[in-house]
């Protein structure tokens, strides 16, 4: 399986067909980056809060309604891409990703942001 590969930093899987992710993704535990824009993914394992390096996680483009709370774990994330997506809303774990640099929300549903936003003070939002 992917969980396999434990040395992998980085995984380009983008414009593709993909609908999920396994829950072995969690496993892989020196990933850096990955980038799995314009696929058919519509929502996040909850293993993917065991990305403790992972710092730049590139999900646009994709057809995400909800992110699991367990996204408050990646604790070393720069750059969360989420535009074009069909998200409603956030949890309130976002606000724990305090070296996030840049978080792209545009071209989403969401209505109201959580109050824990005001937390990623480093943070451009888009």
């Amino acid at each position: 399986t992917i969980g396999q590969l434990s040395n992998l930093r980085k995984l380009w899987l983008y414009n593709n067909k993909i609908t999920k992710l396994p829950e072995t993704i969690g496993q892989l535990s020196n990933l850096r980056k990955l980038l799995l824009s314009d696929n058919k993914i519509t929502k996040l394992p909850e293993t993917i809060g065991q990305l403790s390096n992972l710092r730049h996680l590139l999900l646009s483009d994709n057809k995400i309604t909800k992110l699991p709370e367990t996204i408050g774990q990646l604790s070393n994330l720069r750059h969360l891409s989420l535009y074009y997506n069909q998200i409603t809303e956030l949890p309130e774990t976002i606000g724990q990703l305090v070296n996030l640099q840049e978080l792209s929300l545009s071209k989403n549903q969401i209505t109201e942001l959580p109050e824990t936003i005001r937390q990623l003070i480093n943070c451009k939002i888009y």
